[in-house]
């Protein structure tokens, strides 16, 4: 198979190989305190404004902490033009990003209203 995001060859039937996958989830931590958001409808072909809701905040937000935890910096230029959650994880790709599968991201309520979550990485349970 070919990844649809970052178009190596793998052998398993998933559309994502694991390293694009493990991006995808790292992502999909980002909203795990939307109410009401199934965040298996988080694909590569969500689009940021019109199916998530989100805004320039987030914009800005996501290339600093893909920098934080991913070790890659996204010009604003750049990160301005990612349209959809593919377009974003293909990037990251193309520069070396990856997150390992036995991670994951969670989100701490901090109580501030400037930044009310903070994300931690955590163990990967069997069950997420």
């Amino acid at each position: 198979m070919r990844c649809r995001v970052c178009d190596t060859h793998f052998l398993h039937d998933d559309p994502l190989c694991p390293v694009c996958a493990g991006l995808l989830r790292w992502f999909r931590g980002h909203f795990a305190h939307e109410p009401g958001l199934d965040l298996a409808r988080i694909n590569i072909e969500t689009r940021f404004t019109e199916d998530l809701g989100t805004d320039s905040l987030d914009y800005m937000c996501w290339p600093i902490e893909a920098e934080e935890k991913l070790g890659v910096a996204i010009p604003d230029r750049e990160a301005e033009l990612l349209v959809t959650v593919g377009h974003f994880l293909r990037w990251l790709r193309m520069h070396g990003a990856s997150w390992a599968g036995n991670k994951e991201i969670r989100l701490v309520q901090k109580g501030n209203c400037w930044k009310p979550y903070v994300w931690q990485v955590v163990p990967r349970t069997p069950e997420s």
